[in-house]
């Protein structure tokens, strides 16, 4: 399967310099539902994760910031039972502008009970 990953390259360009990030683009390794994010005016960031109805959860965990940076790390429970939802619903969380302080370059990160370590889902530059 082929992703696009759409800004990649602009995120690496404003991480370039930086020991932390890798120079080059940045390719996401989430395989759960599809992640979407949307600057807001005050600031802040919507991270929408688009699943069934039934039994998903998504909440926000910790957002660490350091060297104009910002790493946002999200839970996604996926639903236990074993059934098919028939409706597609939009998840949102919104992490609030001053939880991102001065970052300029904010990665998402997401953890699931199927993959319990961190895989990173979008990379975005702030405007």
């Amino acid at each position: 399967m082929k992703r696009t990953v759409v800004g990649s390259v602009m995120v690496a360009a404003a991480c370039a310099g930086s020991p932390a990030v890798p120079a080059g683009p940045i390719w996401p390794d989430w395989r759960g539902p599809a992640v979407h994010c949307r600057h807001l005016g005050d600031g802040g960031l919507e991270v929408e994760l688009v699943a069934p109805t039934a039994g998903h959860a998504f909440e926000l965990g910790d957002v660490a910031c350091a060297d104009g940076r910002a790493e946002v790390k999200l839970r996604h429970a996926a639903p236990t039972a074993d059934f098919v939802a028939q409706v597609i619903t939009p998840h949102r969380i919104v992490v609030p502008a001053e939880r991102l302080a001065e970052a300029r370059v904010v990665t998402i990160w997401i953890t699931s009970d199927r993959a319990p370590a961190a895989q990173l889902a979008i990379a975005t530059a702030r405007p």
